[in-house]
């Protein structure tokens, strides 16, 4: 038997450039493809997608859904390593927390 295991999360985003700005800018993840429409990260198992939220719903054939409860987490070593102050490529972080 198989395990189970996420391989894409596809977030979709009414502005790839300014989504692609956050996530390459602000925790220094590195594109390994992108197009206007689309930006994929490699994580460590699986792949990180921004997608045009339109796009993302004609592949769907159906609309997203309105904004819901969710969280994406990104973790690092220490403080030291997160995004520079607490506002990148316009998006507002809502929390640091170190363990």
């Amino acid at each position: 038997m198989s395990r189970p295991y996420i391989s894409l999360i596809t977030l979709g985003v009414a502005d790839v450039a300014r989504a692609r700005i956050f996530y390459r800018d602000g925790f220094g993840w590195k594109p390994v493809f992108e197009t206007e429409e689309v930006v994929f990260f490699q994580m460590n198992g699986l792949v990180f997608t921004l997608w045009d939220k339109a796009q993302l719903e004609a592949d769907m054939e159906r609309p997203c859904p309105a904004a819901g409860s969710f969280a994406l987490a990104h973790n690092v070593e220490s403080i030291s390593r997160r995004p520079s102050g607490r506002t990148t490529g316009g998006v507002r972080c809502a929390a640091f927390a170190c363990a």
